[in-house]
């Protein structure tokens, strides 16, 4: 039975106070304020969602967790660099987003079998151990590090989620190899970016594109933990191929990929990969998708969502008559560019054509790239390697052009398996990362966008960022 989740965050209790007076202990902190939290935004919560429930939440939020020191801990090193006022401006923005990862979970727990497991005391700290027991019947491990006030009260520090992973440990890792791979301002522009939505863009003018690569085999649970985070993210679901491990049958379709990614069926947008190929023409692929494949001699179609140019690609250049300048399909790619000439384009296919795993890029999209880069396209999505990887944006060459170039994700996260990286990072590779399944989240605006990856539960490591059109 596949066992990856999603959430680590969310925590509800059946635990019961004892009805003799007696000091609050860390779990009836935790408790209580939990509790507040689920009847503000909780999914029976009447008007969950006002600004006013939020800005309530917000302030339960504030007392639960210890901002300065989860802040001044993910910083490391770098904290005692910062001016008082850079400090101030750094805590505003890590509550924030942290604040937002949480509360967005709260919706997703089951609130009535949520367990509690007692309390350890580590050094200064007492640790409230719990379980989420999902719907499922899967469950997750969540252990509060709390640490007691001088007026008697508790404050979080920390969330390990999982069997040990800490949230604060994830940040810390992430933020340090930014500032040590760029610099502190890089960071701190990230991050208000990621809290503070795009100058003029309200948020119903933005929709959400969200995927991965390399999804299902009948040998991992990767591809249920990717799916349930599917279950809650709204939007149109990409595909970058290799649907079903490790032939593409219309068996593997039906028993791997379907209980999972199978459920968002109706709303994918898929492009194959080489595994769905070994089954003679892409025949278990082109079945199971109908006509939201395209043709089934060629493979790749486009469509508009929202003000975006979305354009789906096949890198099986042997399946379809090559991908070469001239081929068929690169002059259909150069007409429906020029038929179609709005501000934001995004492309997405199988091979990558830069990739720090053991793949590598692959030349024979060259000639995809051109015709993007010429056209002035922002975005291009792609998988094979079993990994994570986003780019600085690039020329056709592979080089560094922020002006014109196109921005690459490598998003072969979806299940099946992981593919280490064999040695140093490729040229203008700016985040990476060989040992998380996730799925990438893109809100697209009419002249910008965000980008956000979301690991499965237990996982920390993430990516997110926003960016104006060209």
């Amino acid at each position: 039975m596949k066992r990856r989740l999603f959430c680590y965050a969310v925590i509800l209790t059946v635990f019961t106070t004892a009805p003799e007076a007696r000091a609050e202990t860390a779990t009836d902190y935790v408790r209580q304020r939990i509790e507040r939290l689920y009847e503000l935004l909780g999914p029976s919560a009447p008007d969950g969602g006002s600004p006013t429930k939020r800005q309530a939440a917000r302030g339960v939020l504030d007392e639960m967790f210890d901002w300065n020191e989860m802040a001044k801990r993910s910083l490391d090193r770098y904290w005692e660099e910062r001016t008082a006022a850079e400090r101030t401006e750094f805590v505003r923005l890590f509550s924030e987003l942290f604040q937002r990862t949480y509360v967005s979970r709260i919706q997703l727990a089951d609130r009535e079998k949520f367990q509690y497991l007692g309390e350890v005391v580590d050094g200064d700290r007492t640790v409230v151990r719990t379980k989420i027991v999902t719907t499922k019947g899967h469950e997750i491990p969540v252990d509060y590090h709390t640490r007691q006030t001088a007026g008697g009260g508790w404050k979080i520090l920390d969330l390990e989620a999982g069997g040990g992973v800490s949230l604060v440990n994830g940040y810390r890792s992430q933020f340090t190899r930014l500032i040590s791979r760029s610099s502190y301002q890089d960071l701190i522009e990230k991050l208000r970016a990621l809290v503070e939505k795009p100058t003029g863009a309200a948020p119903s003018a933005g929709v959400v594109f969200v995927g991965a690569g390399d999804i299902a085999s009948c040998d991992s649970d990767g591809d249920e933990g990717t799916a349930t985070l599917l279950d809650a993210t709204a939007g149109v679901v990409f595909t970058l191929g290799d649907h079903a491990y490790e032939a593409g049958t219309p068996i593997e379709f039906a028993a791997c990929y379907e209980p999972s990614w199978g459920r968002h069926k109706a709303r994918t947008r898929p492009t194959p990969g080489n595994h769905d190929y070994v089954t003679s023409e892409g025949s278990g692929y082109f079945d199971y998708f109908g006509a939201a494949a395209g043709a089934r001699d060629k493979g790749y179609y486009s469509y508009r969502l929202g003000a975006w140019h979305v354009i789906s690609l096949n890198s099986n250049c042997s399946e379809v008559g090559g991908c070469a300048a001239g081929s068929a399909q690169e002059r259909w790619l150069r007409a429906d560019l020029a038929a179609d000439r709005t501000r934001c384009t995004l492309a997405y296919w199988h091979h990558p054509r830069f990739s720090s795993g053991p793949h590598g890029g692959e030349p024979d999209v060259r000639a995809f790239w051109q015709a993007l880069y010429e056209a002035d396209a922002e975005v291009v999505l792609s998988a094979h390697d079993h990994i994570y990887e986003r780019f600085a944006p690039q020329d056709p060459e592979g080089r560094l052009d922020v002006r014109r170039g196109l921005r690459q994700f490598v998003v072969g996260t979806g299940g099946a398996s992981h593919h280490r990286f064999p040695g140093p990072a490729a040229p203008h590779s700016e985040v990476r990362s060989d040992d998380t399944f996730g799925v990438l989240k893109l809100t697209l605006y009419p002249a910008s966008y965000e980008w956000q990856f979301i690991p499965v539960a237990g996982t920390t490591f993430t990516d997110s960022g926003t960016v104006r059109c060209h």
